[in-house]
């Protein structure tokens, strides 16, 4: 049986606070074990013109350390996709990291 549970982390309005975070756990169920986890992560961060490059840096920081600190073992596969505001321009990213933990 396969079962998908949903795991808010925080949420993030600015530089120094922590980022929006949503896990989806993909957990095949048997006999009442947890086998084959599959996570999926997403982050989210803001940019603001000027800016981009020192938030894009902070992302992957973030990123990184919950990867070291979460015993990830392996990674699937990562995926960014920019949001936009009314005119079309970039107002943030959400960064996507699908996982399995050892």
């Amino acid at each position: 049986m396969l079962a998908a549970f949903f795991v808010l982390d925080g949420v993030s309005f600015g530089l120094t606070e922590k980022p929006f975070c949503i896990t989806f756990v993909y957990r095949n169920i048997r006999r009442n074990k947890e086998a084959n986890m599959t996570k999926v992560k997403t982050f989210m961060s803001a940019l603001k013109v000027f800016h981009t490059a020192r938030e894009l840096e902070a992302l992957d920081e973030v990123v990184n350390k919950f990867v070291q600190e979460n015993n990830v073992a392996t990674i699937i596969s990562v995926n960014d996709t920019c949001t936009t505001d009314e005119n079309g321009a970039t107002i943030g990213i959400i960064r996507v990291i699908a996982y399995k933990e050892s």
